[in-house]
């Protein structure tokens, strides 16, 4: 027995300490001793642990693979093809319309500067096409057919797969400054970790192989 006030032990028989008066109470059960060595591990912890091994591991899965400089070459090229092929169709039917209403080529000045501003307009055109073409696709799908062929596709930085409208234009302007000093902003794909060129970074945006 043990004197709640003083703190002094009794045998078993003893009820009042003889010096505080005090009942006595029998001590506490020691603590039974923990089994092994370290601290003790919080109950649920290596549940959370578990969980976030996974989470982890599904970040690595997700993680995209960028397209490299001569996949979106070949998807380039057919893209332009299909374009010149639209152009193309469109520049024979104004020149059988033209043949039918007797307009030809000949030492005539004013038949000749028609000749030119018709040829500058189907350049117009290709362009406008152009534009249509690649800002449409890269916004809604951000697939071009040649990228659906080549199986790649545009996304933002951040892995969202629409680059939406604002950045599809914002890329299409960036073609231009890739083709300035000998198209050095394409030939930067080959030399960036990333494989982005300069209209990637101007717009936010990156190609990458579709289903990663």
């Amino acid at each position: 027995m043990i004197c709640p006030q003083c703190g002094k032990h009794y045998v078993e028989d003893e009820v009042i300490c003889r010096l505080c008066a005090v009942p006595l109470r029998s001590p506490r059960p020691a603590a039974a001793p923990v089994s092994g060595f370290g601290p003790v591990r919080p109950p649920g912890l290596d549940q959370t642990l578990e969980s976030i091994r996974q989470d982890i591991s599904t970040i690595d899965q997700r993680s995209v693979r960028p397209a490299g400089f001569f996949i979106r070459l070949l998807a380039f090229v057919i893209d332009n093809m299909l374009l010149m092929l639209i152009t193309l169709m469109v520049a024979c039917a104004s020149f059988v319309i033209l043949e039918r209403s007797g307009t030809s080529i000949s030492s005539n000045p004013d038949e000749f500067m028609r000749w030119l501003w018709l040829l500058l307009l189907f350049i117009l055109l290709n362009t406008a096409l152009s534009c249509m073409y690649f800002v449409y696709f890269h916004a809604v799908t951000g697939q071009t057919v040649g990228k659906l062929v080549c199986g790649v596709q545009v996304a933002t930085v951040g892995g969202n797969r629409s680059l939406g409208w604002w950045r599809s234009i914002v890329r299409y302007v960036g073609y231009f400054l890739s083709c300035f000093f000998m198209c050095v902003g394409f030939l930067w794909i080959l030399v960036n970790r990333r494989k982005r060129g300069w209209h990637d970074y101007l717009a936010g945006s990156v190609v990458i192989y579709r289903g990663d």
